[in-house]
C-alpha cells in the first residue's frame, strides 16, 4: 500500500476535524450570547448614567465657578473705621459747614478717636463667606440632581 496517497486524505480529515471543532466552539458560545448581550446593555446603561452624572456635576461646577468669579471681581472696599472709646459720656458728632452751593456738606473724617481701617479684613471675611455659600449651593444642586428619585 502506498502511504503517499493517504497524505491528502489525512490532511483533509484533519482540516475537517479542525473545522468541526471551531463550529462546535461557536455553538457553545452561542448559548452564552443572551447573557453577553444583557451584560453589554447593562454596561451601556452604566456608561450613559456616568455621562449624565458627569454633565450634572460639570454644570454645577460651571455655575459655581461663574458665581465665584463674580464674587472675586468685586473690588470696591469701603473704609470702615472703629471708633476708640471716648473719655466723654456721649457720642460727639462733628459739625460740618454747608457747601458753597447751599447743600449740606458731606461727613468729614474724624481725626480724633478713630481706630484702624478694618474695611479690607471685614470685606475679605464677607467675600470668603459668599464664596463658601456659593460652593455650598453648587454642591447642594449637584447632590439634589444626582440623588435617586
Amino acid at each position: 500500500m502506498n502511504y503517499l496517497k493517504m497524505i491528502p486524505w489525512l490532511l483533509g480529515g484533519l482540516a475537517l476535524a479542525g473545522l468541526l471543532w471551531i463550529v462546535n466552539g461557536w455553538r457553545l458560545d452561542s448559548k452564552h450570547l443572551p447573557l453577553v448581550e444583557k451584560d453589554l446593555e447593562n454596561q451601556k446603561a452604566t456608561i450613559a448614567q456616568i455621562q449624565h452624572d458627569a454633565q450634572i456635576v460639570n454644570a454645577a461646577s460651571e455655575s459655581y465657578q461663574a458665581e465665584l468669579a463674580r464674587i472675586r471681581a468685586e473690588h470696591h472696599v469701603p473704609i470702615v473705621r472703629l471708633c476708640k472709646p471716648s473719655t466723654g459720656s456721649g457720642v460727639q458728632v462733628p459739625t460740618a459747614q454747608p457747601g458753597s452751593d447751599g447743600t449740606p456738606a458731606a461727613g468729614g473724617v474724624v481725626s480724633e478717636g478713630v481706630g484702624p481701617d478694618i474695611g479690607p479684613a471685614l470685606y475679605a471675611i464677607a467675600r470668603r463667606a459668599d464664596e463658601l455659600s456659593a460652593q455650598t449651593r453648587g454642591l447642594q444642586k449637584a447632590a439634589d440632581e444626582l440623588a435617586p428619585n
